[in-house]
């Protein structure tokens, strides 16, 4: 087992360096969420040679910096959800709250504070616990909604995130009983738990590689992400603008329903927020990745659904004009595109279960 774990380790340093390499090298039309998730692979990288310069060379060096690092892992992934979640995204000073962790296992490890020490662990379960939880939580609330700009492959984005949460999850559990082994005796080098992580973190890079190699489908949404940021990337519209005039339009939609109108065109919320028309329609495709039209069947589907949901003799038809399609046609195709499912088939689903 004593060579078995360097091994693996040694061969997924190698892996995840070249996903990350590949992705840093990369040149989407928005180069962030690749080069995060390229970052993120480049620790992962380091954590695993640094396991294994302490397997085999008990390098003090590495008994500093790996701990430090591994307070991190959450941090990174989660900056890359939410860089996928949105597109307008920009790191901001407030940010840096996130690697405090980091700094504080640092600074306990070099200046050897025996009671910062005796918490690290602690430290870093708490950290990939927290971020693992906060990641699948946004997943299982926000669902398809926080995906909409990648529409084309929201699928595939959301089964990725889905993989990337769940890796992170394992990761988080795998060393809750690491150290359980740790506290009771085990030596680093003969665990059960680092064995088994590492191989399942072989399999999880390998099939990765793959996949990449392959330009996957499942990440290939990756490469033509923020095309329409690349579209408007002379307008004079800023991002703080642009936010501002977001967050009206989601007040409106919220408050006024004007979605509901079959017939309200692009320059009617214009006026209704003065707002320049060409503004507004920048901003729904900067935040949302999308067309006017596009976004506003997001709200008439939503609007649908709840209707849908509650008992009673209500219509197709009548759920169709309420929520503000003019043609069972274009009802139809919206519905299915957002739920994977038609109208009547999301009703006997509500009322009558799996």
């Amino acid at each position: 087992m004593f060579e078995t774990i360097p091994f693996i380790a040694s061969m997924n340093s190698f892996i995840w360096a070249l996903i990350g390499l590949h992705l840093l090298s990369s040149k989407p039309a928005n180069h962030f969420p690749a080069h995060l998730l390229g970052v993120n692979c480049l620790i992962w990288a380091t954590q695993s040679l640094l396991l294994v310069s302490i397997l085999l060379w008990n390098w003090p060096v590495a008994k500093i910096v790996r701990p430090s690092t591994a307070t991190l892992l959450g941090p990174a992934l989660y900056f890359y959800y939410v860089v996928v979640h949105n597109p307008a995204f920009r790191f901001r000073l407030s940010h840096l709250i996130h690697f405090i962790p980091a700094l504080v296992v640092a600074t306990a490890l070099l200046g050897n504070i025996s009671y910062l020490r005796r918490t690290i662990d602690y430290q870093i379960l708490i950290s990939l616990g927290a971020y693992s939880s906060v990641i699948v939580l946004n997943l299982l609330l926000k669902k398809r909604e926080g995906l909409k700009h990648v529409e084309n492959d929201l699928e595939n984005a959301q089964s990725w995130l889905w993989i990337v949460a769940g890796m992170l999850a394992f990761f988080f559990f795998g060393d809750v009983y690491i150290y359980r082994e740790l506290s009771q005796g085990s030596e680093l080098n003969n665990s059960i738990g680092l064995l088994f992580s590492s191989w399942v973190s072989f399999l999880f890079t390998a099939l990765a590689l793959w996949f990449f190699l392959r330009r996957s489908p499942l990440l290939e949404w990756m490469y033509s992400f923020g095309e329409q940021h690349k579209k408007y990337s002379s307008s004079k519209l800023t991002p703080e603008l642009c936010e501002s005039y977001f967050q009206k339009l989601e007040r409106l939609m919220e408050s006024e329903q004007p979605y509901t109108q079959g017939n309200v065109k692009i320059m009617d919320i214009a006026k209704l927020l003065n707002i320049p028309t060409r503004y507004l329609s920048e901003v729904i495709n900067l935040q949302r990745g999308v067309s006017f039209p596009q976004y506003l069947n997001g709200y008439r589907v939503e609007k649908a659904k709840s209707l849908l949901s509650q008992p009673g003799d209500i219509s197709i038809t009548d759920v169709m004009f309420e929520a503000g399609f003019n043609t069972k046609s274009s009802f139809n195709k919206e519905f299915k595109r957002l739920e994977g499912m038609s109208p009547s088939a999301y009703r006997h689903l509500q009322f009558n279960g799996q």
